[in-house]
């Protein structure tokens, strides 16, 4: 059976995706990763220029005249193979972005190619799709050629750390420690396509600023919330709440990868409990969800790392460690509660498949969570989506983390429990936001809030941010008037 090419395409650039954090050995022999597309900053680029490409090959294709393109231009030859403009799209852009994994793709290319001739498509066919494809995913390429021109391979070198109370600053356990996509702010905006006006984003119409550090009622709140919670040895932090940590985690563990990549697959299983239940998406429809959860994704990162660098907040290591009087760069003067532990170690991220490692903070500033803008806004899409389907979009549906596959290990050695989660999308917002406190890595605000007006964290660029999306681009037609 002729396997959905969206369906099929999504999940080998989420194994891509994966296979980029494979360990792989130096010229000593020693076991490393050296990602082509490192963070999660550059896999939500990666993934949503693949899915614009496959989304427009699909719309450019004789055989969907419900949607309307976003980046490409033209249109397929008469007779041309949908199924195979897709394929072409998606292999040509990822084995472009992600080069070692070229072999990796080809084969996956020719083992679809197969399930069109076996499925009856004549050669000639799949021949004018495949020419048609490798044009769409050039011109999706050549769009977004700028970003390199921003974002230089020597992220974060040219931004040096401010030794401030309050600043983000390099994690004690992992020095020295860089700071990773301090220009990713820059990016214009994905779902603008070329074609209209680009425009960048400014983070102050999607999320509040951070309570205050010194004093304010919701920061000391959340401060001895993470201290508790978060801690590496805590009586506080429950069974559930452990796997909850461990599964949302993704942290460029070794043969996992980034967050973008748990929320494809989350997707992943909510199309198929939707199509077990009798209300299955077409290629139209799956097409348009993941465009426009891959290309929102992208989009929340460059919200979120804009107003990271801008605030520019201490990780709870450095804040616990240096809030009380007589600590820290400035000597603590006029910290208003005594708070702190200078001895404090969070549980940190899981160092998966890494025997040994010990577990650290990321290399980028706290406010707001990455984690809670990509996955907030990835959810809430599938919900207006849903919804503007008429399907009802109070669907549950069961995940497998690769965190907790039964197969990878932790960083004892040990083989961790394969576990299947059963969610919602609003029970998966929530708990993908509190991962982060009891790793230990995030103030509760970094994720979510009331805030003053717009509200805190990642939470708060998902809600803003997904109608934005929905609204603006990736759009069906409108059929003709009669």
């Amino acid at each position: 059976m002729l396997e959905d090419p969206i369906l099929y395409w999504n999940a080998v650039a989420s194994e891509v995706q994966g296979r980029d954090y494979m360990p792989l050995p130096n010229a000593m022999g020693v076991l490393g990763i050296d990602p082509q597309q490192a963070g999660p900053t550059r896999s939500s680029r990666a993934l949503a220029m693949v899915h614009i490409a496959m989304y427009d090959a699909y719309a450019l294709t004789a055989g969907a005249p419900r949607l309307e393109p976003h980046t490409a231009t033209g249109t397929a030859p008469g007779g041309a193979s949908a199924e195979a403009a897709v394929a072409s799209a998606a292999a040509s852009l990822l084995s472009a972005l992600f080069p070692r994994q070229a072999t990796f793709v080809s084969n996956k290319l020719f083992d679809y190619v197969a399930q069109l001739a076996t499925a009856g498509q004549a050669p000639s066919a799949v021949g004018m799709g495949s020419t048609f494809g490798g044009m769409i995913a050039s011109e999706v390429n050549a769009s977004r050629a700028g970003d390199l021109m921003i974002v230089s391979s020597s992220d974060g070198a040219d931004m040096a750390y401010v030794f401030a109370p309050g600043h983000h600053q390099p994690d004690p356990y992992m020095t020295p420690q860089g700071r990773h996509a301090s220009r990713w702010g820059q990016l214009q905006s994905f779902c603008a396509a070329p074609s209209t006006t680009s425009f960048m984003y400014d983070h102050a119409d999607f999320l509040d600023a951070p309570p205050d550090w010194n004093g304010g009622a919701d920061y000391t709140k959340d401060f001895k919330e993470v201290k508790k919670e978060g801690a590496f040895i805590t009586n506080s932090r429950s069974p559930e709440e452990m796997v909850i940590a461990m599964f949302w985690a993704y942290d460029g563990a070794w043969s996992i990868g980034t967050p973008p990549r748990l929320y494809n697959q989350c997707i992943q299983a909510v199309v198929e409990t939707l199509h077990d239940a009798g209300t299955p998406l077409d290629t139209a429809q799956l097409a348009r969800l993941f465009a426009l959860v891959n290309v929102g994704m992208a989009d929340a990162g460059i919200i979120a790392w804009q107003a990271k660098y801008h605030y520019d907040l201490w990780r709870p290591v450095v804040g616990i460690r240096q809030h009380d009087e007589g600590y820290g760069p400035d000597h603590g003067s006029g910290r208003s509660l005594p708070l702190g532990d200078p001895f404090w170690r969070p549980l940190g991220l899981p160092a998966t498949n890494q025997p040994g490692r010990f577990n650290t903070t990321p290399n980028f500033p706290a406010y707001p969570s990455g984690h809670a803008s990509f996955g907030t806004t990835c959810f809430e899409l599938v919900r207006l989506f849903l919804d503007g389907e008429g399907i009802n979009s109070n669907v549950t549906f069961k995940a497998t983390s690769d965190e907790l596959n039964g197969a990878h290990r932790d960083a004892d050695g040990s083989i961790r429990t394969k576990h299947i989660r059963e969610l919602d999308l609003a029970t998966a917002i929530k708990e993908n936001i509190l991962s982060r406190v009891y790793l230990g890595v995030h103030w509760r605000f970094d994720g979510e809030g009331k805030g003053t007006k717009l509200g805190y964290g990642g939470k708060a660029i998902g809600v803003h941010l997904a109608p934005k999306v929905i609204n603006g681009c990736f759009k069906k037609k409108v059929p003709p008037s009669v």
